[in-house]
């Protein structure tokens, strides 16, 4: 006689509240603070470092193509350090590379900084899919991914009200790094928020089935009308 099956534990409120909260800010930080950055102190920029329009165009191309180039490689690191892991670690580092941004002394440099914010932004993005699915009660995980997605939003009302008065009151400079330690703060407050609340966010996935125990659908099935 078949034994029924324990009951499926929902996730809590309070773990789709604190999802929702540290990824929208954690959005916040590696895209509106992060990628767009670059564009709203461009100008200020460009005149300490000589650097043209054509500089401008290369950075933020190296910023989307290692967006790109994170992305195919974010499922091999989420498997081996759980997708909590990876987004936390994406976040700090967004945090270290606009911290270094301000220290650049050369368009290069910076470019390279830059670029690298692109990847942060992949690890960061592609692997709260995964959290949310988990940890958020299904009839609320449009609205958690919905307000996740606004974080870009936020961290640019952010930038664009920081980013004048400090230029003013200090350079270009100061923006980076004050933003970035700021985004450091984000980071360690989110990893202590989700460790608390939301543990399951830094467990690993369960490993594929080998090939060979995997049921093969007949070829004729891919041909049919459906």
């Amino acid at each position: 006689m078949p034994t029924a099956s324990a009951p499926r534990r929902e996730p809590q409120s309070s773990a789709g509240l604190a999802v929702a909260t540290v990824f929208t800010a954690y959005m916040a930080v590696v895209f509106g603070l992060g990628l767009y950055l670059f564009a709203l102190l461009a100008s200020e920029m460009r005149a300490e470092l000589g650097f043209g329009t054509r500089t401008i165009g290369l950075v933020t191309a190296a910023a989307q193509i290692s967006f790109l180039l994170a992305a195919f490689a974010c499922p091999r690191l989420t498997k081996r350090f759980s997708e909590g892991s990876v987004i936390v670690m994406a976040v700090g580092a967004a945090g270290i590379l606009l911290s270094a941004v301000s220290a650049a002394q050369t368009a290069l440099l910076m470019a390279m900084f830059v670029g690298m914010l692109g990847a942060c932004a992949a690890f960061m993005v592609i692997p709260t899919v995964g959290v949310i699915s988990r940890t958020v009660a299904f009839q609320y995980r449009s609205r958690v991914n919905g307000l996740v997605s606004s974080g870009t939003a936020y961290g640019q009302l952010a930038a664009g009200t920081l980013a004048p008065w400090l230029v003013v009151e200090a350079d270009w400079r100061a923006v980076w790094l004050i933003l970035g330690l700021g985004s450091i703060g984000v980071a360690i407050i989110g990893l202590t928020a989700l460790k608390l609340l939301v543990p399951a966010a830094f467990d690993k996935a369960p490993a594929a089935p080998p090939k060979a125990d995997q049921p093969k659908a007949p070829t004729r099935a891919i041909l049919t009308r459906r």
